[in-house]
């Protein structure tokens, strides 16, 4: 079996004499691996955003003078390397709760105008955080009503909430 990893994908190239439990073994062994990789990255994104928005100031201004938001930076960046687990001052994500059927709603909608695409519940979720790919990039994309229209929504909910609805719609 031959594996290659690559950003927050994975490629898998497997033999043909392997049984079906033990690809599926290996396809959920790397799933959790790249799910790790990414709550990993939104934790790293979690933690800088706390930094900054600890040391923001309302206008660059108030910044001239001041000192001690270039030590409180500096002081972070090194308990961050020198501590063993920095990520856990972040904490885990919570989930927010939201109206699923306002989702659900849209997922329907966007499907049946835009009926010439066969759309995955990962597309949907993409177009509804405005993130681009190449069969949906932003130039085209952005025009449309539901780019970014659900961007504070968890985006594994609404792959799994567009995913039920687009096989029912099938």
């Amino acid at each position: 079996m031959n594996v290659q990893l690559s950003d927050l994908g994975f490629r898998l190239l497997a033999p043909g004499n392997l049984l079906n439990d033990q690809l599926d073994e290996a396809l959920d062994t790397l799933h959790r691996r790249v799910g790790g990789q990414e709550q990993k990255a939104l934790m790293q994104l979690r933690a800088i955003h706390k930094t900054l928005r600890e040391v923001a100031k309302p206008t660059y201004r108030s910044c001239l003078e001041e000192v001690e938001g270039d030590r409180t930076i500096k002081t972070k960046v090194r308990e961050y390397f020198d501590s063993e687990d920095p990520l856990s001052v972040c904490g885990e994500m919570e989930a927010k709760p939201f109206d699923e059927e306002v989702v659900v709603k849209d997922v329907r909608a966007l499907v049946s105008m835009y009926r010439d695409n066969s759309f995955t519940g990962r597309s949907v979720a993409r177009i509804f955080h405005g993130i681009q790919s190449p069969n949906y990039p932003a130039v085209i994309w952005g025009r449309c009503r539901f780019w970014r229209s659900h961007i504070d929504k968890d985006f594994h909910q609404i792959v799994k909430i567009a995913t039920r609805e687009i096989i029912k719609l099938r």
